[in-house]
């Protein structure tokens, strides 16, 4: 239950190479339908979706399993990765959490969790690699390749997933700029924090977080000066991506 692209192109990819079978719901509600129709082994479930977040829906199903005797394994995914998020997840009905970007070790661990399969960590979940990372480049390459277990397949289609996708997210975020609108800036800013931190991109995610931090306060005047950096990084990450692909595919 993923709703940014390039995330659940990742998620799906680790999983079947783990032999998994999966089925994409592409937001809240969509979960739990298919939830309430279907068996499964265990729910991802992003903590911001469209229609129904992640602590809703996961109340919708526990709702709808009270006197069958049933509890789907529940593993939260989240980008925020704040201290907290995760017994608030374990409040909520949740069994497990991981932070986004996935990373493919702590993403089995969480569903090994969430499945009883092992007894799990308990330590709080520290921030994703954008923000700690100490690459002082365009992308962290090392990190990125880590992250894909050296799949050169899943790094050409990431980025093409990303490269067709970050034109509507820059159109998303210049929108709610000039139609003032700092709820919709806020949400646009977050998805594109979401897409480029796949990437280990540190310069263009904190370029988008700072956007992100202007709409949750309501300073577009603060907004429409960032625009120009959050453009400038982009620029850079998109070069920079291509460049990477060309690289692993000689």
């Amino acid at each position: 239950m993923e709703d940014n692209p390039v995330n659940r192109a990742v998620a799906v990819r680790l999983l079947e190479r783990r032999g998994q079978i999966v089925t994409i719901a592409h937001n809240g509600r969509e979960a739990v339908d298919l939830i309430k129709t279907r068996p499964f082994d265990v729910a991802l479930m992003d903590l911001q979706m469209p229609e129904m977040d992640g602590l809703e829906a996961t109340a919708a199903v526990r709702a709808s399993e009270e006197g069958t005797g049933r509890r789907l394994p529940i593993v939260a995914m989240t980008a925020h990765a704040m201290k907290g998020d995760r017994e608030r997840c374990l409040r909520a009905g949740m069994d497990a959490y991981v932070s986004k970007p996935v990373q493919a070790g702590d993403l089995f661990e969480a569903i090994d969790t969430a499945t009883g399969a092992t007894s799990g960590g308990a330590e709080e979940p520290q921030a994703p690699g954008p923000t700690t990372s100490r690459g002082r480049g365009v992308v962290d390459r090392a990190a990125l390749l880590s992250r894909l277990e050296g799949d050169a397949s899943l790094l050409a289609e990431i980025v093409e997933l990303f490269l067709q996708t970050a034109p509507r997210l820059m159109r998303d975020l210049k929108l709610a700029l000039t139609s003032k609108d700092a709820g919709k800036l806020e949400r646009a800013a977050h998805t594109l924090k979401g897409a480029v931190a796949n990437f280990g991109a540190r310069p263009a995610f904190e370029a988008a977080f700072k956007m992100e931090q202007h709409g949750q306060r309501g300073d577009l005047a603060s907004a429409r000066k960032a625009w120009a950096s959050v453009e400038k990084e982009m620029a850079r990450l998109k070069k920079e991506l291509e460049r990477l692909v060309e690289e692993h595919a000689a």
